[in-house]
Parts: structure tokens; C-alpha cells; sequence
């Protein structure tokens, strides 16, 4: 298990030599040594951004060892090779495809599998069981890989949800009006 503080990122690369990003205040389980027969697995809480390597390029042809999931409390993600992010904080699990194509699988509902392109994005609410896709850009997404956050029509709460998440820190808004008001721009 390797996690990251309040305020961090950390860089790492798995056994097979997949990539993996992790944001503040997250996780990520794995078996140091992979069994050759069984799928490449990783277990994660809070938010990774994952570079995924290819073992097998044809997908008519694929091992049992060539799949790559990562498991949440309320998903599976199963991938080939390919770039995407994963978020569950407050009970929603975010996935956003960069590049690739994955399968989201859910743990606690009955919904069929869902299969994501790139600029897709599957948001699932464990507390209602309810399931939104929808195209976004992954590039805003995915920009605190880069210590970025890009604000597009972002609430002053979402905001506020963002610092308690990756800093830790309680924010408290004493001017409720303000709460919903919608900002733009890129933080540092």
C-alpha cells in the first residue's frame, strides 16, 4: 500500500510498468509480484491518474494476466493499456478517459457494464445508485497531475469540497448566498 498526505502528489511505477499518479490524500493496494494467471489489480482510494501498459495489443487474444482493473469500493475498471483517471471521494466515483477505451463494472447496483471512449465521462453516486455519462474535457480533469486546477464554471462549494479533499483543511462559508456563485480560471 502506498498512500499520499494531505497536499501531495507521488509518482510510482507498478511491477508490470504502468504508471500511476496519486493525489493528496489517497491510496493504492497492489501485489508487489504479479501471479502470471491472474489480471493485474489494483485497489484505490480517493484519486490516481493511471498510464496503463500494454501486455497484449490484440484484444481477440487476451490472457487472463493481460487485463489491468482497478477496484474502488463501488467499481471495477478494467483497461488494456491506456490513460485515464479515477476519483471516489464522498461517496461518487469519477472515471475520465484520456486515451484508450476502459469497461466500468459496478460492485453494488444492477446496471450493465458501460464501456467509456476518450473525453468520456462516468459518474457514479453510490448513496442513489445513479449513473451519469457524459463528454468532458480531460485535460481540465486530469490537471492536478500537473499541480493545476482548472476552473470551468466551477461552484465556490465544489471548490471548497476540492481544498477540504486534497488539503485537509475545514472551510467554512459564512455568506451561504456566495456558495453556488460559478468561477473560472487556473490555480497553481
Amino acid at each position: 500500500t502506498i498512500a499520499t498526505s494531505y497536499g501531495e502528489l507521488k509518482t510510482l511505477i507498478l511491477p508490470d510498468g504502468s504508471e500511476v499518479t496519486l493525489n493528496a490524500h489517497s491510496s493504492i493496494s497492489y501485489l508487489r509480484h504479479s501471479r502470471t494467471s491472474l489480471p493485474r489489480e489494483v485497489q484505490l482510494q480517493g484519486e490516481a491518474f493511471f498510464k496503463v501498459k500494454h501486455l497484449n495489443k490484440d484484444e481477440n487474444a487476451l490472457k487472463n494476466s493481460d487485463r489491468f482493473i482497478v477496484s474502488t469500493k463501488d467499481l471495477k475498471i478494467e483497461v488494456l493499456g491506456t490513460t485515464f483517471d479515477v476519483k471516489n471521494r464522498r461517496g461518487i466515483t469519477d472515471v475520465v478517459l484520456k486515451t484508450g477505451k476502459v469497461k466500468v463494472a459496478f460492485n453494488n447496483i444492477i446496471h450493465p457494464d458501460i464501456m467509456i471512449f476518450p473525453g468520456e465521462m462516468i459518474a457514479y453516486e453510490a448513496r442513489t445508485g445513479q449513473v451519469k455519462r457524459f463528454n468532458t474535457d480531460p485535460v481540465i480533469q486530469t490537471a492536478w497531475v500537473d499541480n493545476k486546477l482548472i476552473l470551468e464554471d466551477a461552484s465556490v462549494y465544489s471548490i471548497i469540497q476540492y481544498i477540504e479533499d486534497i488539503y485537509g483543511y475545514e472551510v467554512i462559508l459564512k455568506d451561504k448566498k456566495i456558495g453556488d456563485k460559478k468561477m473560472e480560471g487556473v490555480l497553481f
